[in-house]
């Protein structure tokens, strides 16, 4: 246990700097959102609130992991579509 939080703190340092020793700055946004979405969870979470706050927790979920992208809101906002390549 104490190897994994020395390893951990030891990644959280090299991410300031430019080293590949370092976590992504993904790695640590999510981190720091989780840490966050920790203590909404402990202060404001309800039978009331319970639904509202998860859905927002799912929607920072798949923001945070990638499976939607800023890029995919405006393209569907857009309604463009991917352009397949064809060969000849």
């Amino acid at each position: 246990m104490k190897k994994e939080i020395k390893d951990f703190v030891i990644g959280f340092l090299y991410t300031f700097s430019n080293n590949a020793k370092g976590n992504s700055a993904r790695k640590t946004t999510a981190f720091a959102l989780m840490l966050c979405v920790g203590w909404v969870h402990y202060s404001y979470l309800s039978i009331d609130t319970a639904a509202s706050i998860l859905l927002i927790d799912l929607s920072f979920v798949a923001l945070l992991l990638g499976i939607v992208t800023a890029q995919n809101l405006i393209e569907l906002k857009l309604g463009k579509k991917d352009k397949i390549c064809e060969k000849d």
